[in-house]
């Protein structure tokens, strides 16, 4: 019986429309993927051309700014927070204005942890 109703169910369009939006939705979960790994690596490439001085630098500009925040250094996940913040600063310096915008319109402020 059930295979006779979805053979039915399939010849209506809407379930045409619903295998449309779910292709859809799988289809910009993949590009959205795909553009924060993209984010990550060019991130993760910006610190590896970064002398050991200009990232500590950047931790702690970032550890002054969750300070400023309110975040204490014993909040769970403070590490985290700090190469989140970090990564913030390292788009908003570093990259090109038009790809950092533009990243983080799409995905937030915050793309790649190390």
């Amino acid at each position: 019986m059930l295979p006779q109703a979805l053979a039915a169910w399939a010849g209506h369009p809407e379930a045409e429309e619903a295998r449309c939006e779910a292709d859809a939705r799988t289809d910009e979960q993949r590009r959205r993927e795909r553009e924060e790994g993209e984010q990550r690596r060019r991130l993760a490439d910006m610190r590896a051309t970064l002398s050991d001085e200009a990232l500590a630098a950047l931790k702690r500009r970032a550890e002054e700014a969750l300070a400023t925040d309110g975040v204490e250094h014993t909040h769970l996940g403070y590490d985290v927070l700090v190469k989140l913040k970090r990564d913030e600063l390292l788009e908003r310096e570093y990259l090109p204005a038009d790809v950092s915008v533009s990243q983080r319109s799409q995905h937030g402020t915050y793309g790649a942890l190390n």
